[in-house]
């Protein structure tokens, strides 16, 4: 199998950035070692067009758009008279097109409407259309799921056991310089994105009160993410709009329990853990039900229990199996 992947999504050159496809194709090429596995950054100029028609000579089997969006109109032109699978999944803003209320740049607002509607209608062009969870397809106006359903997918993401695995958390906070004796809640936010909602997440760590304290994580290259995860106590996520947060994937991984509010598919991925929770959106109201769920805490093993879920080799494997069944249809 020839496989190359597109996305406009890309990890910077000291790692910092969204790791999905960097995980994603390193377990691919180590399952499928024979095969011919690709990538394609895309970016606005003429080195990513001459990259593609480059790539055009290759003739792939399948070619996999991770995030879609205005781009994969011109990423696709290079291989229109080609016969390929073409597969896309959506993995969130892209396809929702949710921004936060406080957000007032009207710029922003539009571009961001603009690359959903650019991305409904790029459903046609590909074989199969796949979702990180199920609430991105409920956010498909129903138009186009009575056109496509039969195309869709869920596209399961995974962890990397082999770097996500247990550090000692006495380690991992001397690693990171931290000297606090403070529980820590661990706060993700790339980009210092404002739908993260890093302001509802201070509010309710103040109101946890003097023993609790909120760890920032950002622009952190992915190889230290365990670190961070190591070095704290549970992981907060308050953001206003989420596809499939990996940072639940991997606090299940490093055994950290999640307090969430209800976005994305958080309240699916924790729905049997015993030691986190769904939190509300009032920061006051979500802090004392934190307490309250401390009060009888107990370690737990989620580690172990999501492995078959959540691992990157079994979520891979899902995947390959995918592009055998649209070679072979």
């Amino acid at each position: 199998m020839k496989i190359l992947f597109i996305s406009n999504q890309i990890s910077n050159s000291d790692g910092v950035g969204n790791p999905v496809i960097n995980n994603l194709m390193s377990e691919m090429k180590r399952l499928k070692p024979k095969d011919k596995i690709d990538f394609v950054g895309f970016s606005y100029k003429f080195e990513t067009l001459r990259e593609l028609y480059i790539a055009r000579k290759k003739k792939y089997d399948i070619i996999h758009f991770q995030f879609g969006g205005i781009y994969i109109y011109l990423a696709l032109l290079p291989f229109v008279f080609q016969n390929n699978r073409r597969v896309v999944t959506f993995h969130g803003t892209e396809i929702h097109g949710v921004l936060v209320n406080q957000n007032k740049n009207k710029y922003r607002k539009f571009k961001v409407k603009l690359n959903r509607l650019f991305a409904l209608f790029s459903f046609v062009m590909f074989s199969r259309i796949g979702f990180v969870s199920h609430v991105l397809i409920d956010s498909v106006p129903k138009y186009f799921k009575y056109l496509y359903n039969s195309k869709f997918f869920i596209q399961r993401l995974g962890v990397d056991y082999n770097l996500f695995k247990p550090i000692p958390k006495s380690y991992a906070r001397e690693y990171l310089d931290l000297d606090s004796d403070k529980k820590l809640f661990l706060f993700s936010s790339i980009s210092s994105s404002p739908v993260k909602r890093l302001d509802l997440a201070e509010k309710i760590v103040q109101y946890m009160g003097e023993g609790y304290q909120l760890l920032l994580m950002n622009a952190v290259p992915s190889d230290e993410v365990p670190f961070f995860m190591a070095a704290t106590d549970y992981v907060l996520l308050t953001s206003d709009a989420e596809g499939s947060p990996n940072i639940v994937r991997e606090a299940l991984a490093m055994n950290r329990p999640v307090f969430g509010v209800n976005v994305g598919d958080v309240k699916d991925q924790i729905s049997n853990c015993k030691e986190s929770l769904i939190i509300s959106v009032n920061p006051e109201i979500a802090s004392g039900q934190i307490k309250q769920k401390l009060k009888n805490s107990h370690e737990e093993n989620t580690r172990d229990r999501f492995k078959f879920k959540i691992s990157l080799e079994n979520t891979t494997r899902e995947l390959i199996s995918l592009y055998e069944k649209c070679i072979f249809k």
